[in-house]
């Protein structure tokens, strides 16, 4: 897995493998209230999915020495290229690859992998609505997980890629559309569109990139197009993608 600098730089990767942990399920972060909640509400169904991926990369990192990461790592690629279109990602291959939960690094990592399944239910495109509750529960897992230092390295990277995500990604102001206001299900998701967002690359919260939001569209198609389909199981062939509707050329944006 490519680590950003930042993550890398805050020592994570030197940490020893063991951390306290109470029992698989048991570091959820409040679900609603604080001000992360508040903030993490603001975001387009892509803005809150790039943030989650990061917190994900995070815990991914720091579970390294302790757990088969790796199938993992190709998992936050086909979330990423999600955001672009729901038929890039295929989750066929998770649910045997999420290891028991025979130790605390496996109960973290069952932990997280599933909260973020959860808030990219394809459901999600359908009816664009945001699950800031599973972006908690995955904050409050890698929390858990770090000493002071890192966990410190980590909040302050959260606080500052929350305000730039609302920036880059922020959800339409008002209520969002409602299915029985519209004659038809092609309508209603046009509708939504605009509360799903566009996609963003992973530079855009990387605050060592030096990323412009004008590079969006460069980014997110070199993303696209350096992504491996043959390797990555997680991810659907361009035939596989046209026969669920797909229009275009996939893997470019």
């Amino acid at each position: 897995m490519q680590l950003p600098a930042f993550i890398k730089n805050s020592g994570i990767l030197e940490l020893p493998p063991s951390f306290p942990w109470k029992g698989d399920g048991m570091h959820f972060g409040p679900s609603q209230g604080t001000k992360l909640n508040d903030d993490l509400q603001k975001l387009t169904v892509s803005g809150l999915t790039a943030v989650a991926v990061v917190v994900e990369k995070w815990l991914l990192s720091r579970l390294k020495v302790s757990a088969n990461i790796e199938p993992f790592s190709s998992y936050l690629d086909a979330v990423i290229a999600w955001t672009a279109d729901w038929r890039y990602k295929n989750e066929s291959a998770l649910d045997s690859l999420i290891p028991p939960k025979d130790s605390a690094a496996h109960q973290a990592l069952r932990d997280g992998i599933w909260s973020l399944h959860l808030m990219v239910d394809d459901i999600y495109w359908r009816s664009p609505r945001t699950a800031d509750h599973c972006v908690t529960a995955m904050v409050g897992v890698v929390k858990q997980t770090l000493p002071t230092k890192q966990k410190k390295a980590f909040t302050d990277w959260l606080n500052w890629a929350t305000q730039r995500a609302i920036e880059l990604a922020p959800r339409p102001a008002g209520t969002r559309p409602l299915r029985k206001n519209f004659a038809d299900d092609e309508a209603y998701h046009l509708a939504g569109r605009p509360y799903v967002g566009v996609p963003l690359p992973p530079e855009a919260l990387d605050p060592e990139a030096g990323y412009k939001p004008e590079q969006r569209e460069q980014l997110f198609s070199k993303f696209l197009s350096d992504l491996d389909v043959k390797k990555n199981p997680f991810l659907r062939s361009p035939d596989d993608m046209k026969k669920l509707g797909f229009t275009g050329t996939p893997y470019k944006l």
